[in-house]
């Protein structure tokens, strides 16, 4: 890998970041919106990769995305899990303690009983 991201052939910084002439590319809405001018669409586009993320950062950013997990505090992680209606989170590793286990089995025992108390009458299709 190069050492300054301009010099990477493959790379579009230079054509965004140091407006070298590429036919290529085509800008983004979203890079012709960084500024009115070329120099400062290169200027703030270049501002975007100023900073190195930290390598936690980076790892947790990864993991996120390689898990399908939401990346930010509990109280934006519980609107989210809301909204979504699904976990987006990592569960506790390791296995269920007793508690949990019996806790199971109540509920899927209690579900027994109500289906034996409130039958689902199911309906019966039939060929034509």
């Amino acid at each position: 890998m190069e050492e300054v991201p301009s010099e990477y052939y493959w790379s579009s910084y230079g054509f965004n970041g140091v407006a070298r002439e590429n036919s290529n590319i085509t800008p983004h809405p979203l890079y012709l919106a960084l500024g009115a001018t070329q120099e400062e669409r290169c200027f703030y586009y270049r501002e975007l990769f100023r900073h190195n993320i930290e390598d936690k950062l980076l790892h947790d950013i990864r993991h996120s995305v390689n898990q399908d997990l939401v990346l930010g505090r509990d109280d934006f992680k519980d609107k989210v899990e809301i909204m979504l209606n699904r976990t987006v989170r990592n569960g506790r590793p390791g296995r269920l303690c007793v508690k949990e286990i019996e806790e199971i089995y109540y509920v899927y025992a209690l579900s027994l009983a109500l289906r034996s108390i409130f039958p689902h009458k199911s309906k019966t299709v039939t060929a034509s």
